[in-house]
């Protein structure tokens, strides 16, 4: 694992305060500084690493083939500590030992992409929820393939995941330091194409 000696130095204060950094964690950091010199968008490199740190974290190999899926997509080569992780993964496998499914990923990607979907509506304006009811459409259209979400079920995910973790003040932040001029009419449009909530996907929603 090529982590950084300042990323190295700051395991071992950790570990001697009581408070060890997790495999998991250590993976993320040290992938991150082994691309730091890699001419990889930072945005994709922070994705690839948590990637492989969701490995690390649940042993479930296929977050290892979506972190070289993405490295491939844009051309890049895997570093020293993703070559190490994809042999445990590819070992694992071979072994029978894995946790968890491609599926697993797919629900857990299209579940965040529904929430920032809602945040976005949100932020604009949409009571929760609105946003609830028009990502729970958006969500049956857009993966016709998985299990449908009900509203309901997406306001609570929206409350603890998003709310409640801080993330929507940290997408304000950033929706106000980059705004563009047609931002808020697109995501207008978009709201406006997407079709009203079936009843059946409304579920208990508090509204």
């Amino acid at each position: 694992m090529a982590a950084s000696e300042l990323t190295q130095r700051c395991w071992m204060i950790a570990e001697e305060l009581g408070k060890p950094v997790s495999e998991s964690q250590k993976v993320y950091q040290a992938i991150c500084d082994e691309m730091m010199g890699v001419p990889v968008a930072r945005h994709h490199a922070l994705a690839i690493a948590a990637y492989i740190g969701s490995w690390k974290a649940t042993r479930n190999p296929y977050y290892v083939d979506l972190a070289f899926m993405m490295l491939s997509s844009i051309g890049g080569l895997p570093t020293e500590t993703m070559l190490q992780e994809d042999l445990a993964a590819r070992t694992a496998r071979f072994y029978g030992s894995p946790s968890g499914t491609a599926e697993n990923i797919q629900n857990e990607g299209a579940e965040w992409a529904a929430l920032l979907f809602m945040a976005n509506l949100v932020i604009r304006g949409a009571t929760c929820a609105e946003a609830s009811r028009k990502a729970a459409s958006f969500y049956s259209l857009r993966y016709p393939h998985l299990k449908r979400k009900k509203a309901s079920t997406l306001e609570g995910y929206y409350s603890k995941r998003v709310r409640k973790s801080g993330l929507e003040q940290d997408l304000i932040r950033s929706m106000e330091r980059d705004r563009q001029p047609d931002w808020d009419r697109q995501w207008q449009e978009i709201s406006d194409s997407i079709p009203a909530c079936p009843p059946d996907l409304v579920g208990n929603a508090r509204f």
